[in-house]
């Protein structure tokens, strides 16, 4: 990374230049940052006020703050051989107390100093933002589409390809098809990374349905989604990886609604990842076609060629759905009827 045009991470409400080191690369151990020169000074406390931070008189005229960090990220604040630990409370004149790698519990931050207390957690929060950009996300807000019109469109268009205008075409096969059960639209991806971000997440949801979700189909009425027509996440049409369906609503209702359900979470938790929050515009659209679907691929399969399909199906109707569920589903588990497991749900009333 050019140090002089170094990554910027905005932790609430904060920028900070983030530098990333080799070792982080080459073990996924531990990670560094860069922040101005710090030198405590209980005079300038004031300085560091932050409402949103509980310090706590503590023994002997120090100051305490306790947090609960997920059990991924301890590793990291931890550092290799504790390098990572020990950066903190010397540039910040604290002590940090972390819990065993393989336990839970909270984060305690003491210091005879309330802007040094405040100095390490938001180091701390530096540090959590950049790895949670590093995970693969878990979660996501789903609408399922496995109902039986358009699981029928999906069927007739992956018979057609199979048999007709994609059965001579470079890299069709049939592992290369989405599960008809499993069809549906991505509207929000998070990252969970236990059971207490689940839970949070789960009454986050809850409350998004009763303060966004509801009032906006009250206001708009039911929106009614049509899956129709075919396009690539790429310029070339015969080296593809990815094949979906358009998503068309009346007004962009469907996408109207989809941004404040994001907006949302990202006003109430960190489980969006920044790249996300960066990305005002949601692209909403069903896959149906994707060379991660076939597993143990060579490299002859990390692409194939859509040129014929996109002709003949540009314009191809799968079928329509009345928005009236939605889910927060968890990517790589399933439900009984083979539908990505629900941790939570919500009936609109408009089936």
């Amino acid at each position: 990374m050019d140090v002089l045009h170094p990554q910027l991470v905005w932790v609430e409400g904060r920028c900070y230049r983030f530098f990333e080191s080799d070792e982080w690369s080459k073990y996924r151990a531990s990670a560094t940052y860069e922040e101005e020169e710090y030198e405590p000074d209980i005079n300038s406390a004031d300085e560091f006020c932050n409402n949103d931070i509980e310090i706590v008189p503590f023994v002997g005229g120090k100051y305490k703050h306790s947090f609960y960090v997920a059990r991924p990220f301890l590793p990291f604040i931890i550092g290799a051989k504790g390098s990572m630990r020990k950066k903190i409370e010397q540039e910040t004149k604290t002590t940090l107390r972390i819990p065993k790698v393989e336990e839970d519990g909270d984060i305690e931050i003491v210091s005879f100093y309330r802007s040094g207390v405040i100095s390490a957690r938001h180091r701390i929060d530096l540090l959590m933002t950049s790895v949670r950009n590093k995970i693969h996300v878990t979660h996501f807000i789903s609408l399922p589409l496995n109902c039986s019109n358009i699981i029928k469109g999906f069927t007739d268009f992956k018979d057609d390809v199979l048999n007709n205008c994609g059965k001579s075409a470079r890299g069709i096969c049939p592992e290369l098809f989405q599960s008809p059960q499993r069809l549906h639209l991505t509207m929000v991806l998070l990252l969970l990374l236990d059971d207490a971000e689940q839970k949070r997440a789960t009454e986050i949801f809850g409350a998004c349905v009763q303060n966004v979700i509801k009032p906006f189909l009250e206001k708009s009425g039911p929106i009614i989604v049509q899956i129709q027509g075919i396009d690539c996440m790429n310029d070339d049409p015969a080296n593809v990886r990815v094949l979906y369906a358009k998503v068309h609503s009346e007004n962009e209702a469907l996408n109207n609604l989809t941004g404040e359900i994001k907006k949302y979470f990202i006003e109430n938790s960190n489980f969006v990842k920044q790249d996300d929050r960066d990305d005002q515009k949601v692209k909403l659209h069903m896959t149906v076609m994707n060379t991660k679907y076939i597993k143990d691929k060579d490299e002859a399969l990390n692409s194939f060629d859509a040129s014929n399909i996109l002709k003949v199906h540009k314009d191809t109707l799968f079928g329509t759905v009345t928005l009236n569920t939605i889910h927060l589903s968890e990517r790589g588990k399933s439900s009984n009827d083979e539908y990505y497991h629900a941790t939570a749900k919500a009936n609109l009333g408009n089936e």
